[in-house]
């Protein structure tokens, strides 16, 4: 039995988060942030599955201007999230 998703937004909105994490947290010359796309693709695979709050505990790990600029594309995109400090 695999994990239940819960998809409440459209498969528009959910591209252009996945396509800001990968813009916002691309490699630039040597400097590597792969995990910080990482963190980030989960916390929003949390907020799809439902889980709000561990999406908002994920995006606290990117740091306050990952998470504030995370926080701020989803608000653009109609996703308000209640904060988790």
């Amino acid at each position: 039995m695999g994990t239940m998703i819960r998809m409440p937004y459209n498969a528009k909105t959910v591209a252009e988060i996945w396509n800001f994490i990968e813009q916002r947290f691309a490699d630039v010359g040597n400097c590597q942030f792969g995990t910080m796309r990482a963190i980030a693709h989960d916390a929003v695979r949390q907020l799809l599955e439902g889980n709000p709050l561990a999406a908002s505990n994920g995006f606290m790990k990117l740091g306050a201007d990952g998470e504030r600029a995370m926080k701020n594309e989803l608000r653009r995109l109609g996703i308000e999230l209640e904060s988790a400090k």
